[in-house]
């Protein structure tokens, strides 16, 4: 069971349906005229979910016997949201299904949106090997929002060091699911890099440091050099706040 940060993250593929000949108003514009099996087609992803999705691009262009091409884009959530009201492209995977106010340009267009579900991820939680592997919920709520800055406030035996948390991309689906659990602005200590990946290469040579990440990317063992730095960190256990939910007062990290 996955409970609160270490939760079900759902990656969701979204596409545009057309209920006219094109989605574009442009009546020159080029026809889709591709199958399913054949041509070339430009998808997004947020990168959170890069590794399957990329593993699921592999085995399905096999099986087409290289007829069938697709170019994935890993870019934020929001930035592929764009790209798909503008008709850029006609297929994103994120983690949530879209907003009203996101939903509008495609309802003005008379272009309905279809959802699949597509695959279950978690995130994660990652620490330097010399630091604990294990943390409250409500600790961690207090460290992402600054009340705790500091090892030694989250356990007087630990170093007088600043905790930095680092996410991904600022503008990742992880930061907005963190954002809307913690209710409050990040402290200062709260940061994000470019990719899942420089974040574990990150934790892995900075003790101070603690990673969010998808979990698909710390179980990705196609990249050497990432699994090399995954042996340099651990997985953080967290101990549930809601005890109506696990009434054992334990220690859970991100595994069925």
């Amino acid at each position: 069971m996955l409970y609160k940060v270490s939760r079900l993250n759902i990656a969701i593929i979204i596409f545009s349906l057309c209920f006219h000949s094109s989605c574009n108003d442009n009546p020159n514009a080029p026809k889709h005229t591709d199958t399913v099996r054949t041509g070339t087609i430009t998808i997004a992803t947020d990168p959170v979910f890069q590794p399957f999705t990329e593993l699921t691009i592999d085995a399905y262009e096999h099986d087409c016997k290289d007829q069938a091409h697709i170019k994935l884009l890993n870019i934020p959530e929001s930035k592929a949201i764009e790209l798909l009201q503008k008709d850029s492209v006609r297929l994103i995977i994120m983690s949530r299904k879209l907003t009203a106010e996101e939903n509008e340009p495609f309802k003005k267009r008379k272009i309905e949106i279809a959802y699949s579900l597509f695959a279950y991820d978690a995130i994660a939680l990652i620490v330097h090997p010399s630091m604990p592997d294990s943390i409250k919920f409500e600790e961690l709520m207090d460290v992402l929002n600054g009340k705790i800055d500091t090892w030694k406030k989250l356990n007087p035996k630990l170093p007088n060091e600043n905790i930095q948390i680092v996410f991904d991309n600022d503008s990742s689906s992880t930061v907005r699911y963190m954002q809307n659990l913690v209710k409050k602005p990040f402290g200062k200590n709260v940061g994000a890099l470019d990719e899942n990946k420089k974040v574990v290469e990150y934790v892995a040579t900075h003790p101070e440091a603690i990673g969010i990440v998808g979990l698909n990317w710390i179980s990705d063992g196609r990249d050497p050099k990432l699994g090399s730095f995954m042996e340099k960190v651990n997985v953080v256990g967290i101990m549930p706040a809601d005890t109506s939910v696990i009434p054992e007062k334990k220690y859970y990290k991100p595994l069925q």
